[in-house]
């Protein structure tokens, strides 16, 4: 399950044919579903000219992905058969907020909150290296006292 910022674009294509689902752009798709009716043709998802997704001849199962997509998010399909083609996508400017809203939700955090975990996690490896830097000084001066 997606969250609710997640576009999930559908299209039945009925004979051969392409769509487009997003413009160009910046994108991650995150996920692909084909379904087909028969097998004589093929039916792709594509990001520009590279094909992020594609069936040969029957069904494709639900595919989750993090393909990081610059260009137009098109379907095309061949062949004389229906298919129906479901594509999930987010805007690349939403997709680290979607990841830390989804890391935060596995260990019960507010979104706001795990991005100041950071913060904390950056402050504690300063204080460490600096409690080492004090130690490394108080153990060389007993060490070589005279």
């Amino acid at each position: 399950m997606f969250t609710r910022d997640v576009i999930t674009g559908v299209h039945e294509f009925i004979g051969a044919g392409t769509y487009q689902y997003a413009p160009a752009g910046d994108w991650y798709i995150v996920g692909t579903h084909i379904q087909q009716s028969g097998n004589a043709s093929d039916t792709l998802v594509q990001c520009g000219t590279t094909t992020v997704s594609r069936n040969y001849g029957k069904d494709t199962a639900d595919v989750t992905e993090n393909y990081h997509c610059v260009g137009a998010i098109t379907g095309s399909k061949t062949g004389n058969d229906s298919s129906f083609v479901t594509v999930s996508y987010i805007p690349s400017d939403q997709f680290s907020n979607q990841l830390i809203a989804s890391v935060s939700g596995q260990i019960g955090l507010s979104p706001a909150a795990a991005r100041g975990m950071g913060d904390i996690f950056v402050v504690f490896w300063i204080v460490c290296a600096l409690v080492l830097v004090y130690c490394g000084f108080f153990m060389a001066t007993y060490i070589y006292r005279k």
